[in-house]
């Protein structure tokens, strides 16, 4: 077998999962109430009780669903900015992991450009001065 065809043998053998190391908390989600269900509660779907990662008893307890509702400063008007020390800066955040390239594959070296996951920004363009939750501060 050649070089690419070793790599290809490769690939398919350790196949990536697009949910691996999928984190789900620090969200503020305001849909319906706290008596309205997460959608995962059903044998069907992938969050269920055994996995630690995604499961309804995790995504309650890291994450302010159906808890919280956001105070905005004008909804009706299309301004969904969080009011100046409302509601959404009470809410528990996490920051987002930089990436790393520990579970990539070998098939020579990777350009390892710009890791940081940093949220500097927010939907305007202005900076952020601390991590609170949605596009706009």
């Amino acid at each position: 077998m050649d070089d690419e065809g070793a790599a290809h043998a490769a690939v398919d053998a350790t196949p990536a999962l697009a949910d691996e190391n999928l984190r789900m908390r620090g969200n503020l989600i305001w849909d319906g109430g706290p008596h309205h269900p997460l959608g995962v509660e059903d044998a069907g779907q992938g969050c269920q009780p055994a996995n630690t990662a995604c499961s309804a008893g995790q995504l309650r307890a890291e994450n302010a669903i159906n808890t919280v509702e956001p105070q905005v400063v004008d909804a009706a008007g299309g301004n969904f900015q969080p009011v100046p020390g409302g509601s959404v800066f009470g809410v528990t955040t996490f920051a987002i992991p930089d990436f790393t390239w520990d579970d990539s594959l070998s098939f020579g070296p990777v350009p390892e450009g710009d890791l940081s996951n940093a949220v500097t920004a927010d939907y305007q363009g202005q900076e952020r001065t601390m991590i609170i939750p949605g596009a706009l501060q």
